[in-house]
């Protein structure tokens, strides 16, 4: 029965892991096209900054997650 209930904890463990790295991306590409709309706005440029900034929040969010999944090891 111990073992059940571990091997239970260990699952939710990994789901909530799985979903904490969504949010990890999903939020730092929402920060980073954010401040480029800002950016966009501060300057009057068309949209230049938000695809700079959106690749970079990309970029960023790839690396946490790896940098995430790496602990996990």
């Amino acid at each position: 029965m111990p073992d059940d209930k571990e091997q239970k904890t260990q699952e939710w463990r990994k789901i909530g892991i799985a979903l904490g790295a969504g949010w990890l991306v999903a939020s730092s590409i929402v920060v980073s096209v954010l401040i480029g709309l800002g950016l966009d706005w501060l300057f009057h440029t068309r949209r230049l900054f938000l695809v700079i900034m959106f690749l970079v929040g990309v970029a960023a969010g790839m690396y946490s997650l790896i940098r995430e999944l790496k602990k996990m090891e």
